[in-house]
């Protein structure tokens, strides 16, 4: 995607490289992609700085929010990153700011993962079969919790395919290799893994102000078929709330309506 800085100045080329870094990544969560362009901001911050052109931040800080227009955490993240720099400039350096952000992105996903662990827990005590799609870092760290906390846990995992990606592939591949059972079945097949299931789990990119979430796709599918049948449970921290959301080639928006429960770090 281009971005809105014009490639003049070795300072240019290096925040553009930043950006697209962010803007490539097809492969990463939302929140781990979140962490990234924390790291990736404030050194164009510091490549700003070091350069005399520190005013040109809000017109950078534009450049990484529109790299992931989906995935609502950039826009939120970027923003405190902003209001931290503004509080703080010249009194810690941009690497502190950056591990200061970082530690508040991870403290909300240990809380958001302990609060699904704990609902799960209560209503799965003993056995927790587990159907979702796409990629998602927090339902990966879910499900292994689950099992760690001696529950019989399994995954029933949705190819996930969009152009020449698997998303669903990638994540059973990480499950297994954690020792975690898992059964991956193709899109079509949504039916066949309900009747298999317990429960829905899928993460987030987007948290809507009406009740609705973002997701890769083909979680509206999965959505739809499991309301009536199967509790749908929505997994995402608090920062990836926002008030309407953009939904790209390759994500779809999932209404609330369809959502049983969004476990995060404050109550939705």
């Amino acid at each position: 995607m281009a971005t809105s800085v014009k490639i003049t100045t070795t300072t240019d080329i290096e925040i553009k490289s930043l950006v697209n870094s962010i803007g490539n990544d097809l492969t990463s969560g939302s929140t781990t992609i979140a962490r990234r362009t924390v790291e990736a901001f404030f050194r164009a911050a510091e490549l700003l700085s070091d350069a005399g052109r520190i005013g040109e931040l809000s017109r950078v800080s534009y450049d990484f929010t529109a790299a992931k227009p989906s995935m609502a955490a950039i826009k939120n993240i970027i923003d405190y990153c902003i209001r931290l720099i503004e509080s703080e400039e010249g009194n810690i350096s941009y690497s502190r700011m950056a591990s200061i952000v970082i530690s508040r992105i991870n403290v909300a996903r240990q809380e958001t993962i302990a609060t699904a662990l704990q609902n799960l827990r209560a209503l799965y005590p003993s056995r927790c079969r587990l159907l979702t799609c796409s990629y998602s870092s927090a339902v990966l760290e879910l499900i292994y919790e689950l099992v760690k906390s001696g529950i019989n846990t399994s995954a029933i995992i949705l190819e996930s395919a969009w152009q020449t990606y698997y998303y669903g592939i990638m994540l059973a591949e990480e499950c297994n290799s954690r020792g975690i059972k898992t059964m991956t079945i193709k899109d079509t097949d949504i039916a066949e893994g309900i009747l298999q299931s317990d429960c829905t789990v899928i993460g987030a990119d987007a948290l809507t102000a009406d009740g609705g979430a973002v997701n890769g796709i083909p979680s509206l599918e999965l959505a739809s078929h499991s309301a009536g049948r199967i509790p749908f449970f929505v997994i995402a921290e608090s920062f990836k709330s926002c008030d309407t959301a953009v939904v790209e080639d390759g994500f779809c928006y999932i209404p609330g309506e369809f959502i049983t429960t969004i476990f995060s770090d404050v109550i939705l």
